[in-house]
């Protein structure tokens, strides 16, 4: 009984990794064609902007949606197809692209979880954000010199750290890289 079962379950297991591979693929590539996430599926924080004359201005900054957060039992999926958007992403642009996004995604995933009082969670995904970005500024330099994409990706680059930084001290949520912590 069993040795008629056993092809079964391995076709079907191979199925389901093919399945999601295929969908890892087609999500990278919606990804990737799509770096700018002026949709629908984002949403718009706002935090103050305190200039050296005490005046206040506001600021926007666009992140995706996050709609799985840790202790979700599809959270491992998550961080598996982010390996695999990481592995696909061969050409520099979209090494830096994908970083940007992941930052983006985990920043905002930590943003709902200092909004739940989950501050030790929201941590370590502010690192993690923090992370990409460190990874994306260090791909900046192979990316052809002063091309619009370069330039693209270096003023996203700089309003994410900008806006990340601003939200983070409007909400007294600290949060530095691990490197920055231990002094390195």
């Amino acid at each position: 009984m069993f040795k008629k079962i056993l092809p079964s379950l391995f076709l079907l297991s191979l199925s389901l990794v093919i399945l999601f591979i295929s969908l890892v693929w087609v999500s990278w590539e919606a990804a990737i064609q799509s770096p700018n996430i002026e949709s629908q599926n984002s949403h718009l924080v706002s935090f103050e902007i305190r200039k050296p004359d005490g005046a206040i201005d506001i600021g926007w900054y666009r992140f995706p949606l996050v709609k799985v957060l840790p202790g979700s039992y599809l959270y491992s999926l998550k961080n598996l197809r982010d390996a695999w958007w990481l592995f696909l992403s061969r050409r520099v642009e979209d090494q830096a692209r994908i970083r940007l996004l992941l930052a983006d995604k985990k920043f905002a995933e930590s943003y709902q979880l200092w909004q739940l009082g989950l501050n030790s969670t929201a941590g370590k995904s502010c690192q993690l954000a923090f992370k990409y970005l460190a990874e994306a500024q260090l791909i900046i330099p192979r990316l052809p010199a002063d091309s619009d994409l370069s330039k693209q990706i270096q003023s996203k680059l700089a309003k994410a750290q900008f806006a990340y930084h601003q939200i983070m001290n409007n909400n007294n949520q600290p949060c530095q890289p691990e490197e920055l912590k231990n002094g390195d």
